[in-house]
């Protein structure tokens, strides 16, 4: 009734843009990195046959960076042709390191309630750098160098939950997360409920409604550079950017078959978000990351509707999956558009998936 676990994870990927055109001797050398590392222990404790304890302590690192460098040849022409020797470097990234405890709990009273709860405490620290220099003929002609941190965001939370059949046919599960956040010696108090209502249609069909309110507490500082790239940093919120709150409706019905296609499942949501914010930096990409709330747009909101759709088959040695979401994403910023609503970053209309599997084995 007892089990333990140690997990240990380190991740990469590298992509490298090289251009070399020695006829005019210009090079470029362009590095994009991501690192992920993650130690976790989690510790299982069954009591009796009703109640059952988990326990997690984990530590991760995240990093990616931009590593660039280019040289090329500069004519001058002041009564005398001359060429300069133009070079310049290149280093920015992002770090995000969290330390996680947790204590979870399933208590199961009767054949009718079950109570799950938890407490959960987790520290992050942020960091976003820039280095970059440039040389004439060798010699450094200008220079930038700076940091931006964010250490000790603690993020404290207590969650419960209970699962209830009101009868052969309704279940309710219902339950809230209180959080406490914390971020420049400032807490804010967090509350998430949450609510799932089902009806049992009959043995392979049910239908499902559910609202939650959850809070985002993350940045995403996210641009596209002059080579077309997509970059993202992350920051905390803070005092002066607060949690997003996200308001979610859904609707679905599921049901399972012995037939071919044997789970069907249909999904109808609505999300309504708020204290959203928007980042767009001026020319200066790297630099206005540092410097991101004076580029900051808050107090948006965003609106997304849609429906999702997935067949499986999940039987036999032919395994089989096909998914359609149908996705709308509206944002709404009172200086952007002229306070009208507009396209969402991430509007993604269509997006399906389409996958199949086959087993050899016996």
């Amino acid at each position: 009734n007892q089990h333990i676990s140690f997990t240990a994870l380190l991740a990469g990927d590298k992509y490298s843009f090289l251009e070399n055109n020695a006829k005019y001797n210009q090079f470029a050398e362009d590095n994009c990195n991501i690192r992920n590392s993650l130690l976790a222990l989690n510790y299982s404790l069954n009591i009796g046959l009703s109640t059952a304890l988990h326990a997690h302590a984990s530590t991760s690192k995240y990093k990616h960076f931009y590593k660039d460098y280019s040289r090329n040849s500069d004519q001058q022409n002041n009564g005398i042709v001359s060429t300069r020797l133009v070079e310049n470097y290149r280093l920015s990234g992002n770090g995000v390191n969290s330390i996680k405890f947790s204590v979870q709990g399933k208590t199961q009273l009767n054949n009718s309630l079950t109570i799950n709860y938890g407490l959960e405490h987790e520290r992050f620290d942020f960091g976003i750098y820039l280095n970059r220099k440039k040389a004439l003929d060798g010699s450094i002609t200008n220079i930038y160098s700076n940091t931006l941190n964010q250490n000790a965001v603690v993020n404290t939370a207590l969650s419960t939950d209970i699962s209830y059949r009101l009868s052969n046919r309704f279940r309710l599960n219902t339950g809230v997360r209180l959080s406490l956040y914390a971020v420049d010696s400032i807490g804010t108090f967090i509350p998430e409920p949450k609510v799932l209502f089902t009806y049992k249609v009959n043995e392979r069909s049910t239908l499902n409604t559910a609202f939650t309110i959850q809070r985002q507490n993350l940045i995403l500082l996210g641009f596209t550079d002059g080579l077309g790239r997509f970059r993202e940093f992350y920051v905390s919120n803070n005092r002066y950017s607060p949690a997003a709150i996200s308001k979610q409706w859904s609707m679905g019905y599921f049901h399972n078959s012995t037939a071919i296609v044997n789970n069907i499942s249909f999904e109808i949501f609505f999300k309504d978000q708020s204290n959203m914010v928007k980042y767009v930096p001026s020319v200066d990409f790297d630099k206005d990351v540092l410097n991101y709330d004076q580029f900051l747009h808050r107090n948006g909101k965003m609106r997304t509707y849609g429906v999702e759709v997935l067949l499986q088959k999940t039987s036999g040695k032919l395994y089989g999956s096909l998914s359609y979401t149908f996705a709308n994403s509206k944002s709404r910023f009172s200086a952007l558009n002229q306070g009208q609503w507009f396209n969402a970053d991430f509007d993604s209309r269509h997006s399906a998936n389409f996958l199949v599997m086959y087993s050899f084995g016996k």
